[in-house]
């Protein structure tokens, strides 16, 4: 996966060691920074907001994911579907039977 960054999002971990508050402007201009460490990216750093926006577009996705997923199985079922229905009087027998 390559990653792009303005310059304006780049900022090094000794930066933000040394000279923390100039770096909070930076995210609050930019809400986003990748932290960089030997050249190479460390951290992510967001606005509480971007925050936000991303768990609940997480969550969302996940949701739609577990939607897709019962959709499947309910065509995969369908197509296979014999008619054949089973009361719940016949399941706790079947059960009792496979019990004893």
């Amino acid at each position: 996966m390559e990653l792009t960054f303005k310059k304006s999002e780049i900022i090094s971990s000794s930066e933000i060691s040394k000279n923390f508050s100039s770096c909070r402007d930076i995210l609050k201009s930019n809400s986003k920074a990748i932290v960089f460490k030997n050249n190479q990216p460390e951290l992510a750093i967001l606005d509480i907001n971007e925050y936000e926006n991303l768990i609940s577009a997480k969550e969302t996705l996940a949701e739609l994911l577990d939607d897709i997923a019962i959709i499947k199985m309910v065509e995969e079922r369908s197509q296979h579907d014999n008619g054949k229905r089973w009361s719940l009087d016949e399941l706790k027998e079947q059960l009792a039977f496979c019990t004893s």
